[in-house]
């Protein structure tokens, strides 16, 4: 259980005198599982007239601010501002919390570069069962919760036998318990619920920050306080806010700001204004950086990407330790992002053999280069945003991908502003070289790219994605491949719903 009536009393500083044992803390009703705790915050719907909803999903108990007509009043925790609570609680986690705690920054890969991490450290981090059962461990098992007695007892157990062994995957407690903030939902609120909903005897924290403006990171970190912080790279995603990449990486290394002396920075060596996030660094007096990149002179290299069709034989050096994997086809862009993640796993002095051989267990998460199939047609789901950057990797992926006839739905890049124009015509002979059968551009801002195009490419503009839908009755036949990318805010998720 996440949270009970005592750490709530705490947390609140309030009197709960009834029994609660809760899991997660949701704000969306519908999110809610059977054991959550549901938060009726104000926004541009009233959280409370959720609440009947909640309950019936599952909810044992609701914050609320206001009285609530329902039969069970014992669900009922009365404050007097939801969201302050909420902050309260957050804020309880993090102070009691003996985790050590991994921020992620970046204009692009934050989420899939989370998810990575999450998936690898939870293989890498195990302990053998004759250290787990040293006594001097003992009170790590002995805890008020279920899952730190039940492992104190398989571990007394087992070790009886003598056996010293990696238990599988379902043993996660033996592992140590990993937690990751959900999906990408990386802004303040995002922030406070995820830390509200995380165990207590959590042993790594991984979070994914996001901005859009100056001083938003500052203000998250200010309540995460990360011990090792990353930045992805910095690329033109969000140039609508800002004048230049040097105003987005201070905006970025903002993550930095509240380092305490033994925190540690880790940065991406081939990224835009790398030597602009050193000097700031020096700046902060920042001194344990690790670096990781395509250069032998960082902490971490990608020596080698090879293609072998349907698979990939990875080469990395990680701290001078040379690790070899062949694992299912994945895009060079996800290849170099998984280096700065083998790096982190080293920095926590993890197995990163054990967690390189577990490469191929990575899942990009849904719309996020996912691929999925349709009426016999393989389709790239990168629907979920997109920067120039990501842009450019995605169609660098789409030529690299196998098939005979190839089409390519691109979608507007949003949040350029009046560099819109310019990013938008840099893709035309990105698009060539991935050569399509089919082009579908969707967007006004795609129709800088439409009128590049030659006239011998059989292309199509459309002004939304409805339009698309509307006229295009053939798109899966006599297709191979097809790769659907564009920002959010062009839904172009519609197609892969409405062909379902």
């Amino acid at each position: 259980m996440i949270w009970n009536s005592e750490t709530l009393n705490k947390a609140l500083g309030i009197t709960i005198s009834n029994f609660i044992n809760c899991n997660e803390v949701q704000f969306n009703s519908q999110d809610v599982k059977k054991g959550d705790l549901f938060i009726a915050l104000q926004g541009n719907r009233d959280g409370h007239d959720y609440v009947l909803d909640a309950i019936d999903k599952g909810a044992v108990a609701v914050i609320v601010s206001k009285q609530i007509d329902i039969a069970d009043k014992d669900k009922i925790i009365l404050v007097e501002d939801c969201f302050e609570a909420l902050q309260k609680m957050a804020l309880y986690k993090r102070e009691n919390s003996k985790a050590k705690f991994i921020a992620i920054t970046g204009s692009v890969g934050k989420t899939s570069t989370k998810e990575a991490l999450k998936t690898l450290l939870t293989e890498a981090n195990y302990k053998s069962l004759d250290l787990l059962y040293n006594e001097a461990n003992k009170e790590e098992f002995e805890g008020n919760t279920e899952r730190s007695t039940a492992a104190y007892t398989l571990v007394r157990e087992d070790v009886s036998t003598g056996l010293t062994y990696k238990l599988p995957l379902e043993a996660s407690y033996i592992r140590g318990l990993i937690f990751a903030s959900r999906g990408n939902f990386n802004n303040h609120l995002g922030l406070l619920i995820n830390l509200a909903s995380m165990a207590d005897d959590t042993e790594y924290a991984i979070f994914e920050l996001g901005m859009n403006h100056k001083g938003e990171i500052r203000e998250l970190v200010q309540i995460l306080k990360p011990n090792i912080a990353m930045i992805t790279n910095i690329s033109e995603a969000h140039l609508e806010f800002f004048n230049s990449f040097e105003e987005i990486a201070e905006a970025k290394c903002e993550i930095f700001e509240n380092f305490s002396k033994n925190d540690i920075a880790v940065i991406n060596a081939d990224t835009n204004c790398y030597n602009k996030i050193l000097s700031i660094l020096k700046k902060l007096s920042i001194t344990d950086i690790h670096s990781f990149g395509r250069s032998s002179k960082t902490s971490a290299e990608l020596v080698l990407y090879e293609n072998l069709g349907e698979q990939v034989y990875l080469k990395y050096k990680i701290n001078n330790k040379v690790l070899d994997v062949t694992i299912p086809f994945i895009p060079r862009h996800f290849a170099e992002n998984y280096t700065g993640v083998l790096l982190i796993i080293n920095i926590l002095g993890k197995d990163i053999e054990i967690a390189s051989n577990n490469l191929a267990n990575i899942s990009p998460t849904k719309g996020r280069g996912e691929i999925i199939n349709m009426q016999n047609c393989r389709v790239i789901c990168d629907y979920y945003n997109a920067s120039p950057q990501s842009m450019k990797a995605a169609l660098e992926y789409l030529k690299q991908v196998p098939a005979e006839n190839k089409t390519a739905i691109i979608g507007d890049m949003l949040e350029l502003g009046e560099n819109s124009k310019r990013l938008h015509e840099e893709l035309v002979p990105y698009i060539l070289d991935a050569v399509c059968s089919k082009v579908y551009l969707v967007g006004a801002n795609t129709k800088y790219i439409y009128d590049l195009l030659p006239s011998k490419i059989a292309k199509k503009y459309f002004k939304n994605i409805d339009e698309l839908i509307m006229h295009i009755t053939d798109l899966f036949e006599g297709n191979e491949l097809i790769l659907i990318k564009g920002s959010r805010g062009v839904k172009l998720d519609k197609i892969v719903d409405y062909y379902k």
